[in-house]
């Protein structure tokens, strides 16, 4: 755990841990985070919300196939 200002952060590397987190829609991030990160990459999946992050979410998909992503690192392997 460390602070971020204010606000207690508590950073996780173990993989199952981070799924159990994501998982239960527990994790926000802070709104002045939320909206700095916004104006620096743009709207997308990280910084949108709702049925925004719906869209966004359906439009990136196909990219995550397994099986596109077993093609395209077999190329390089």
């Amino acid at each position: 755990m460390w602070w971020f200002g204010w606000q207690a952060t508590i950073r996780i590397a173990n993989l199952d841990l981070i799924k159990q987190v994501l998982a239960k829609d527990v994790f926000t991030m802070p709104q002045i985070q939320f909206k700095i990160l916004s104006e620096l990459i743009g709207k997308g999946l990280v910084t949108t919300k709702g049925e925004e992050w719906a869209l966004h979410r359906q439009i990136v998909n196909p990219a995550f196939h397994q099986g596109k992503l077993k093609v395209r690192y077999c190329k390089y392997v």
